[in-house]
């Protein structure tokens, strides 16, 4: 499923796809790590998910 997102993204023109999640959720983060997602220091900008403290991103 994260695969076909990531495709979909692509294909609409997309430069990044950003990710945040939780502190915990160990399982998430290694398939955003598998996916090619590298971890960010912090988040970027305010999205409001102010209990998320792990951030990734990825290139498209």
């Amino acid at each position: 499923m994260l695969q076909r997102c990531i495709e979909a993204a692509r294909r609409l023109g997309y430069r990044r796809c950003y990710l945040e999640t939780l502190t915990g959720m160990d399982a998430a983060q290694h398939l955003y790590s598998d996916a090619g997602f590298r971890k960010l220091c912090g988040p970027l900008g305010a999205t409001g998910h102010f209990a998320c403290d792990r951030y990734f991103a990825l290139e498209l």
